[in-house]
């Protein structure tokens, strides 16, 4: 669920990514004729937080199983699942920066009008006009965010080799397990550095 929380959160940032993200979601309402705000709800729920991360935690595990003889699905939660955690965390990370970096701009008025009721006000009003972020943090923020996703992408393969090693009986054919963060931190990957960079 986290893991799929983390994928909603940095994905509805970008208009072009919120898109793809919520395709599968807005096709199953349409086919199913389901709508309204509860059985709306309920598919994106339960597409973003469980159906897309299931795939991807298990398809590593399957593949192994399809092929080789593989390992137990309580030994690779036991294990391979650790790899998830420095993808998790990073994109964690990263929300916290776009948070903090998008907010900026009403620090200034936060510091003279604590509650911000005021503040609103006059900002809707338009009698206040925020002042924008330079234009060297849009930047920074951007090459941040990609070592960021990049630092746990590789900490992640790094776990994963580990726990290859350790399994020396059933080790074959268990470097499918890459896809990991080939596919998990790769999706993180390839989205912020087209948002962010192209």
């Amino acid at each position: 669920m986290v893991s799929g929380f983390v994928i909603y959160e940095i994905f509805t940032e970008w208009n072009v990514a919120k898109g793809i993200i919520l395709w599968l979601p807005t096709l199953i309402q349409k086919n199913l004729f389901l709508h309204g705000n509860p059985a709306e709800g309920l598919i994106l729920s339960f597409t973003i937080f469980l159906a897309i991360p299931a795939f991807i935690w298990i398809l590593p595990f399957a593949i192994h199983r399809i092929f080789k003889k593989g390992i137990s699905f309580k030994l690779y939660l036991r294990t391979f699942a650790t790899a998830f955690i420095p993808i998790i965390a990073a994109a964690h990370l990263i929300k916290a920066i776009l948070k903090t970096t998008s907010r900026t701009p009403y620090w200034g008025i936060s510091l003279h009008d604590p509650v911000g009721i005021t503040a609103a006000r006059a900002i809707m009003d338009k009698t206040t006009i925020l002042s924008k972020n330079p234009s060297w943090m849009s930047a920074v923020t951007s090459i941040l965010t990609l070592l960021i996703i990049l630092s746990g992408t590789i900490l992640s393969a790094l776990i994963i080799k580990r726990w290859i090693a350790g399994l020396s009986p059933t080790k074959k054919g268990a470097a499918v397990y890459y896809l990991i963060p080939a596919l998990y931190g790769g999706l993180f990957t390839i989205m912020l550095f087209c948002w962010r960079l192209l």
